[in-house]
Order: structure tokens, then C-alpha cells, then sequence
């Protein structure tokens, strides 16, 4: 596997889709993405407050490393964007298994271990993963909460978290797939909003052994009502994630979290 080099046709694809929302957006802190040496494992923890940061942040990369994302396996069920994720070029899409409520517009995601083993085994093979660091959000704000998938990834892979956040410059929400005719407006009238992407500094998490995870999956498995103390660390090793991509944003976009 080519480690600098990602499919061409993935990251023009990927490039055009941010396009049709925003403007290129600037770029802040790229040396803190090219400093890191090419042969390091690397999972990308990205925003994610609109529908295009996980393609806008793999459109970036992609002119630096061989870039691959996460996306829930809906998405891949969905007439449209899933034909579109096809043509870009399946095979640089890791699915996250999860169901769509379309009544009340959410994900409900399922822990499944094995869509994180084909992610560890593509990262030691050289490509890097992009993954949000915290469920979707409609309001324009990050959680409270952080997600566990970035750094399980991490930890399982013995990969560096780089932290990026796309901060779109708008007082509401832009880059939402629901939104169509807005979009489809603001792109014939020009007025797609400027957008910022801020690269932020590399996290080596304190290592959790292969053998612990093994064991806080079984535990998680059996005991959903308990918390194993991995669990625990894997909380907060999301938190100091998110609390990274909060000091990256604009402070009405930030969340009040617990750490």
C-alpha cells in the first residue's frame, strides 16, 4: 500500500463534495499533520457539527498521506450517498454499524469490534483513518460527550490522534445533507460560506494493552448496565480529544465538558 499516495479518484471526489458547500477553506497548523513521519500509525479524530467535515478534512490529507474514513454503514445503504461513496471508491470507506431513526433524524450506533479490526489492519498496512471524535450534532455546537471510537481505534492500532476541526464560518448550520435546496442556493448564488480547518497538535494516548481490550469488549458485551474501568479510560482519553477540537473552534461552538 502506497502510505503518501491516496487513490486519486477518492480524493477528487471527496474535494468536489466539500466544494458544492463551501469554499476552500483555510488551513491552519499543517505542520503538525506533515511533521509526522509517514511510516507512524495515524488515526484522524475530526468535527463533526455538519455533514462534510470527515470529507472536507480527507480532501486536505490526501494531498499528504493515503486517507481513509469511517462512515456509518447507513450511509452506505442510502440510494444516493451510498452510490456516490461507490463511485468515489468503496474500498477507502470502513463502516461504523449503526442503524438511522428516520423519525427522529438520529443514529443509534452498535459497538461492533470487528468494523475497528479492519481499521487496525488497513493502518498497518499504511493508510491513515479519518474518524469523528463525537456522534453528529444539528446545533451547531460540539457535545459534551465525546465518542470512544477514535481513541479504541487508536489504541488498538498503536496509532498517534491528530485532532482537526472544520470550522464553517456561519451563524447556522451549513453542509447538511438535509438541506438540500439551501445548498444547491448558496452554490448557483455564490454564497457559500469561508470556512476554517485547524490541524491540531498529535496525541499519544497513554497505551491500553491488547489484552485489556479483550477483556473490557467481553465485559461490555455481558454487562451494559456496568462500566469496566477501560471503559473509563476511554472516556477521558475521548474527552482530552474533544476538549483538543474545542480549543480549535470559535467559543460559541464549543461545549462545556466534564473533565
Amino acid at each position: 500500500m502506497n502510505k503518501t499516495k491516496t487513490p486519486f479518484r477518492f480524493a477528487k471526489l471527496m474535494h468536489a463534495y466539500s466544494r458544492f458547500f463551501i469554499k476552500a477553506p483555510a488551513i491552519q497548523g499543517l505542520n503538525n499533520l506533515t511533521e509526522i513521519p509517514l511510516d507512524k500509525p495515524l488515526v484522524i479524530a475530526s468535527t463533526h457539527l455538519s455533514d462534510i467535515d470527515v470529507q472536507t478534512i480527507a480532501a486536505f490529507v490526501a494531498s499528504y498521506r493515503n486517507v481513509g474514513i469511517a462512515s456509518q454503514t447507513s450511509n452506505q445503504r442510502h440510494p444516493i450517498i451510498g452510490t456516490f461513496l461507490r463511485i468515489a471508491g468503496i474500498e477507502n470507506v470502513f463502516g461504523i454499524t449503526n442503524e438511522y431513526d428516520k423519525k427522529k433524524r438520529v443514529s443509534r450506533y452498535t459497538f461492533n469490534p470487528e468494523d475497528f479490526e479492519i481499521m487496525k489492519n488497513v493502518i498497518k498496512n499504511g493508510k491513515t483513518i479519518i474518524i469523528a471524535a463525537h456522534k453528529p450534532t444539528y446545533d451547531w455546537q460540539l457535545p459534551q460527550k465525546a465518542g470512544k471510537g477514535a481513541v479504541y481505534l487508536a489504541q488498538l492500532a498503536k496509532a498517534t490522534i491528530l485532532p482537526i476541526a472544520l470550522d464553517i464560518q456561519s451563524n447556522y448550520p451549513v453542509g447538511m445533507a438535509d438541506d438540500k435546496l439551501n445548498t444547491i442556493k448558496r452554490f448557483v448564488t455564490r454564497k457559500r460560506p469561508n470556512a476554517r480547518l485547524v490541524v491540531g497538535e498529535p496525541i499519544d494516548l497513554d497505551p491500553i494493552s491488547e489484552e485489556d481490550l479483550k477483556l473490557m469488549i467481553k465485559f461490555y458485551q455481558t454487562n451494559t448496565k456496568n462500566q469496566h474501568p477501560v471503559l473509563t479510560k476511554l472516556h477521558n482519553q475521548g474527552q482530552l480529544v474533544l476538549k483538543a477540537l474545542a480549543d480549535m473552534l470559535p467559543e460559541e461552538k464549543r461545549a462545556v465538558l466534564n473533565l
